[in-house]
């Protein structure tokens, strides 16, 4: 067994999975203001340690190694006695001040660069930093290294060119660790803490993203993947690079591949958002996914526009959402939900469009996150995409892709696309339906032209 933890943007999630990718046990643990500015590393430290005690306690005599993966680029900063200092630099922190005058393949250096020069004092006392995953691996370890998916992606952690040309402490850089090597094991210290084995192996997945790749199987050219929760970001394995200006292209986890992506910002969010504001009781997000479920596709002529996250009250419009087109007296609550469910989609749908203008070819679509858990949800994206989307077994497929990872680097399999190949397994499989084929074709037409 492998206890795999992910520490999200929202939650920290854990699992323990065998050799078969069965999830033998879960917990799942809900972050307290995951988007604060002054986020503290505390409460991932918080959530971890709530997360893996009761998984742990129940199996701990079949555990072999644990594994954990995270958001980013998101960075710790540690201090001379190797503790955290606040801020945490999290992955959707921006800092549009460099945004325009920093140019580098990094995705890590742009936040030290601001950090440098707004928080100089902070930047001095800093001695090490630690990307989210790797931190929790120091916590249980006591070693501070980063775990690269491969070396071609070793730039866009960083390099010393580009570390040197920014004027940054090279110093305060750790070493980078091979994905299935062990970052060391479980200390004196992390088994009073965390009720862990001590000597226990210790793996990092590295990011979220690449785990949710190796865990729903698309590591192969031609394959794809939705992974849906706050945000949303689609995947696709190709064969070739591309350049494009809405998309990125980053190598892809098995050699001679490249992960080719595009975003939806705040998509999961939206629609929790979307609950908060149209429902004047109390509902679950599930509760009111329900009621919006039962209004027909097309959601009765109402169309809705996403707007910026930060928009005032405008014409016809909620509060950081966006625009209705349409809207008249007769509309609910649920045909509100209903026509930002269906705004998401035709945003994928384009997304996808752009993808496959690529030269990339795209046949089905795995969708994996907490928007996964609604089947429903999962049918309108098939409908408007003109898919098969397929839901994996274990939703939170960074589990799985690290257990692949965790079980590979342990002798269980010979490669890593052999692991994912016997531990990803699909529960459903939503097959577009055709009466709806033309009334979305026409509903794309009506959004694309208001945006």
């Amino acid at each position: 067994m492998i206890l795999a933890c992910d520490i999200g943007t929202t939650s920290v999630k854990a699992g323990i999975v065998d050799h078969k990718g069965g999830l033998k046990g879960f917990s799942r643990v809900e972050l307290d203001n995951p988007y604060a500015e002054n986020f503290s590393v505390r409460e991932w430290q918080r959530g971890f340690k709530k997360a893996i005690c009761a998984l742990a306690a129940t199996h701990v005599k079949k555990i072999r190694a644990i594994v954990i993966s995270g958001n980013g680029p998101s960075i710790v900063l540690l201090d001379a006695e190797g503790k955290p200092l606040d801020p945490v630099l999290l992955w959707h922190h921006t800092f549009a001040d460099i945004g325009g005058r920093v140019r580098c393949r990094s995705y890590f250096l742009p936040k030290l660069i601001w950090l440098a020069g707004h928080k100089p004092r902070i930047y001095e006392k800093t001695r090490i930093i630690l990307p989210c995953p790797e931190y929790i691996c120091y916590l249980l370890s006591g070693r501070a290294a980063a775990t690269l998916p491969n070396q071609a992606y070793r730039d866009y952690f960083w390099s010393d060119e580009e570390i040197v040309r920014f004027g940054l402490d090279k110093a305060k850089f750790p070493e980078f660790s091979a994905l299935t090597a062990p970052l060391g094991s479980v200390t004196r210290f992390a088994h009073t803490e965390f009720a862990l084995p001590q000597g226990l192996p210790v793996y990092c997945g590295g990011p979220d993203f690449v785990m949710a790749l190796l865990g729903s199987g698309v590591i192969v050219p031609g394959s794809t993947l939705d992974r849906a929760g706050s945000s949303e970001g689609v995947n696709h394995c190709a064969a070739d690079p591309i350049t494009h200006g809405d998309l990125r292209a980053l190598p892809g986890i098995m050699e001679n591949t490249y992960n080719i992506s595009g975003i939806i910002p705040r998509s999961g969010r939206l629609l929790e958002q979307a609950v908060d504001q149209f429902y004047p009781r109390p509902a679950t997000v599930a509760q009111a996914f329900s009621e919006a479920l039962t209004v027909r596709p097309g959601a009765d002529g109402l169309l809705f526009i996403p707007g910026p996250e930060r928009q005032t009250q405008g014409q016809g419009g909620e509060p950081g959402l966006g625009f209705f087109t349409g809207l008249h007296n007769n509309h609910s609550a649920s045909h509100k939900l209903r026509a930002v469910m269906e705004a998401l989609g035709m945003q994928l749908r384009m997304l996808l469009q752009k993808i496959r203008e690529q030269n990339c070819s795209i046949s089905e679509m795995r969708m994996c996150g907490g928007q996964a858990r609604n089947p429903g949800l999962a049918q309108v994206k098939a409908d408007i995409l003109k898919l098969t989307v397929k839901l994996p077994a274990v939703l939170d497929a960074e589990l799985i892709g690290g257990a692949c990872t965790a079980f590979r680097a342990l002798g269980e399999y010979d490669t890593l696309q052999q692991a994912a190949q016997s531990m990803v397994h699909f529960e459903k499989q939503l097959e577009p339906r055709k009466e709806y084929e033309q009334l979305y074709d026409d509903l794309l037409g009506r959004f694309d032209s208001l945006l």
